[in-house]
């Protein structure tokens, strides 16, 4: 992983707020102005009115095409296609696009898989995480999941002989995304520094490989409007 470091920080957009909020008082605006000009007791006064209204209206469809522009052309982090200049649609979303994308977001917050399971990335409160920290579940479910795609012994132990604070960690970042049966599990699992009974933790996250596979895309997914 790269050794330079960068804090993902997701900033509140002000402007598609503020178009929204156009939008909604433009609509309101348009619906009372027509109920004036249908009670109008002037020709010249529903005539005026109803120009008014198709104004109104029409800078209701403005707003409504600036926030559909903004979607599209706004980068998500795991929308956006490179080839294509812009977001794909999320029901071409797939767990390979997302795995991918949660490997680049790795190499930003941490150096290696060993300061990874030191629980040092975990433990942060810096921002890396996002907005309301949504990134963090993701990156518990990115660290189980590399384990299940490896024989290797050795990075077998970072979960089996991880502190128990790392494992604290992992666990309320999984309870996080709401999959507190999962979290109980690698706790009720996790033997500490008994090597022989922590094969039962690696026989069950490897036997849940598709879950984890299928929660990741699904927690995306459901958090997509925090990925702009």
């Amino acid at each position: 992983m790269p050794m330079n470091k960068f804090q993902i920080k997701i900033p509140q957009k002000a402007m598609p707020i503020a178009m929204l909020g156009v939008a909604g008082l433009s609509l309101i605006a348009a619906i009372v102005v027509l109920i004036a000009a249908i009670g109008a007791d002037a020709a010249y006064k529903t005539v005026f009115l109803s120009i008014a209204t198709v104004l109104l209206l029409a800078l209701v469809a403005l707003a409504v095409y600036y926030l559909y522009l903004t979607r599209v052309n706004d980068p998500n982090f795991f929308l956006y296609s490179k080839e294509q200049h812009r977001n794909i649609p999320a029901e071409q979303l797939t767990f390979d696009i997302v795995n991918d994308r949660m490997n680049f977001y790795l190499s930003l917050i941490a150096d290696s898989d060993e300061e990874l399971w030191s629980g040092s990335v975990l433990a942060k409160s810096d921002g890396s995480f996002g907005r309301e920290e949504v990134y963090r579940p993701l990156v518990a479910y990115k660290m189980l999941y590399d384990l299940t795609e490896t024989n290797d012994d050795f990075a077998w132990d970072r979960i089996i002989l991880a502190e128990v604070t790392t494992i604290r960690l992992l666990t309320r970042a999984i309870k996080q995304a709401g999959d507190a049966e999962l979290a109980q599990a690698i706790v009720d699992l996790y033997k500490g520094e008994n090597v022989e009974e922590g094969e039962n933790l690696r026989d069950f996250l490897t036997g849940n490989r598709k879950y984890l596979r299928a929660r990741m895309l699904r927690y995306v997914k459901q958090k997509l409007d925090y990925f702009y």
